[in-house]
């Protein structure tokens, strides 16, 4: 490359590393034993042919502000290989890297933090992580900036970490793919606040976020995502909890199941809005929740559910025990359980001080199907249908308790206007 340091370097005022080639090893531009200082100064169509950094190659750490790097390519690390932390910050910019396996603009053994204004766009990886690829569980933290149209081969479009990610202050993860996590995909937990992530996509699970521990999101958007099987905005694997607060999911799809969150573990999600969310995109008749798919226990809190649609459970389908408190539940749609649909004979849904309206199924229960037993109370269903079966409202195959609630205008072809029960 350019400059071979045994200790630290530092590039400011308005440098230019250019066109830089290192043949047989790492760092195009730079490669250093030492730490990285980079500010004000643009490193652009570096290139190291075999190896790693194909801008900045450090064993040290890499502080990158207010400076553009762009077009740089290696087999990892498009543009930074670090082993020690990675911090972008001031508006930087990374866009067009390349990496021909991980961290197509940056790869790092230390934490990374992106910060102020700073964007990562337009970078590939022929594996995993094609704005960030970081390893040893160091971490990655967005605040304050944007992450769009990056692309894997394999997992984490926008980030790949074995260990934590952090998404905050106003971030956007925008149209970033991968074949798993179009966003996101992280070892440790996941949390998103005050940002927004729309349009990414997943040829499988987990349009903007794949988690295989805890996803918490908090006053943040959703938008657009989509997944090629199951979880269209998120796919949590179930080793800790899903929490939704303040949030929107809207206009998400699965091909599959769980149209805005597919959820192995135990999922809560309050003060909220799920809408115009999808299961079953591929229309091949497998789609379990239009909005959320829930394999353990879920419990909903003063949310809305409207427009969403599934094969089974039109909003929400689930395996264990589904609780709805203070919610609203409208205008959704499936074949069977227009807005809800429990599989398990052994787990019980409950309403309570919740409306559920205008929702429909094709089969049984407008609004609800139970596979087990259902207890409503202080609830509305009114204008809910099925348009050939049974149970215009509530079909359950359980036992049912319904208190201090109105059922009004409900339609069914067949049995029960209202309410059908087998149990």
């Amino acid at each position: 490359g350019a400059i071979y340091a045994l200790g630290n370097v530092t590039i400011s005022a308005n440098s230019t590393l250019s066109n830089n080639v290192a043949i047989d090893g790492d760092g195009g531009a730079i490669f250093a034993e030492g730490n990285v200082t980079i500010s004000n100064s643009t490193l652009s169509n570096n290139v190291a042919i075999a190896g790693n950094g194909g801008a900045i190659l450090a064993d040290g750490n890499v502080t990158i502000s207010n400076s553009t790097l762009s077009g740089n390519s290696a087999r990892y690390g498009g543009a930074i290989s670090a082993l020690g932390v990675v911090s972008i910050s001031n508006g930087s910019t990374l866009s067009s890297n390349s990496a021909n396996e991980h961290g197509g603009a940056i790869e790092s053994g230390g934490t990374v933090s992106i910060s102020s204004a700073s964007t990562l766009s337009l970078n590939t990886a022929g594996t995993n992580g094609a704005a960030i690829f970081a390893y040893n569980q160091g971490g990655v933290t967005v605040s304050n900036s944007t992450l769009f149209e990056n692309d894997a081969v394999s997992n984490g479009g926008g980030i790949w970490s074995d260990g934590a990610v952090t998404v905050s202050s106003n971030s956007t993860l925008l149209d970033n793919t991968a074949y798993r996590g179009g966003a996101i995909e992280a070892g440790l937990d996941v949390t998103v606040s005050n940002s927004t992530l729309s349009e990414n996509s997943s040829s499988s699970q987990g349009g903007a976020i794949f988690g295989i521990d805890a996803v918490t999101v908090s006053n943040s958007t959703f938008s657009g995502n989509l997944a090629g099987t199951d979880g269209g905005a998120i796919f949590a694997d179930g080793e800790g909890d899903v929490n939704i607060s303040g949030s929107t999911l809207s206009n998400n799809l699965a091909d599959r199941s769980g149209g805005a969150l597919f959820s192995l573990g135990v999922a809560n999600i309050s003060n909220s809005s799920l809408s115009n969310n999808r299961a079953d995109d591929d229309e091949n008749g497998e789609g379990n929740g239009g909005a959320v798919d829930a394999d353990q226990n879920l419990s909903v809190f003063n949310t809305t559910f409207s427009g969403n649609s599934a094969v089974y459970g039109g909003a929400v389908s689930g395996s264990r025990s589904l609780t709805f408190e203070n919610g609203t539940l409208s205008d959704n749609s499936a074949v069977s359980g227009g807005s809800i649909y429990s599989f398990n004979q052994s787990y019980s849904i409950s309403l309570s001080s919740s409306t559920l309206n205008n929702n429909d199924a094709v089969t049984e229960g407008g609004a609800v199907f139970s596979s087990g037993s259902l207890n409503v109370s202080s609830s509305t269903l009114s204008g809910n249908e099925t348009t050939t079966g049974r149970g215009g409202a509530l079909s359950v195959n359980g036992s049912s308790t319904i208190e201090n609630s109105t059922l009004n205008n409900n339609d069914a072809v067949t049995e029960g206007g209202a309410v059908f029960s087998s149990g």
